[in-house]
């Protein structure tokens, strides 16, 4: 029999998507109000990678990456979803945007050793958390860096990503070294 230790240290991450740079800085006040100071923020960039959500959410999106500065318990993933589900949708409900879906709000949390995404998609890979949401073990960090899965999303494969996870992995790293 093993013994119940605690988990690793983990920061929340949120991945904002939308074509309205207005909707990423009010979803990252809304998040940093109920989450605390951001200690890692990616610049705006052009989100390319896939066409999944044009339909919805149209064309020239934008992402914005954020991991928090307080500790997050990884059993709270499942509260983080719905919140930021609920962001979604009082966004949704307020109208006022052209597109059916004017941003996507993706939480997850980040280790030294893992980022975890949170999906209310079931698939092979994905492991139930509870009220609808699932979790998965996105990229590993192994050999001095986080590495890909073959189910991981194409931009959590690029060089953007690596760079900016292995910088929150460094300011994670420095504020569990801090006295």
């Amino acid at each position: 029999m093993g013994d119940i230790r605690t988990c690793e240290p983990a920061r929340l991450f949120v991945a904002i998507l939308s074509r309205h740079r207005s909707l990423l800085d009010e979803v990252r006040a809304v998040l940093a109000r109920d989450h605390g100071p951001v200690a890692t923020a990616s610049d705006v960039f052009p989100f390319g990678w896939t066409e999944y959500y044009r339909s919805t959410m149209g064309s020239d999106l934008l992402r914005l990456l954020l991991v928090f500065e307080r500790s997050f318990d990884p059993g709270r993933l499942v509260d983080a979803k719905i919140q930021t589900n609920e962001i979604e949708h009082d966004v949704e409900a307020r109208g006022g945007f052209p597109e059916a879906r004017p941003v996507n709000v993706d939480p997850g949390y980040l280790t030294q050793s893992k980022l975890v995404l949170a999906s209310t998609k079931d698939h092979a890979h994905r492991v139930y958390l509870g009220s609808g949401v699932h979790g998965e073990v996105t990229l590993a960090f192994h050999d001095g860096a986080y590495r890909p899965h073959p189910w991981t999303y194409p931009d959590y494969r690029s060089d953007l990503y690596a760079r900016f996870l292995m910088n929150a992995r460094a300011a994670l790293r420095h504020s569990l070294s801090a006295p």
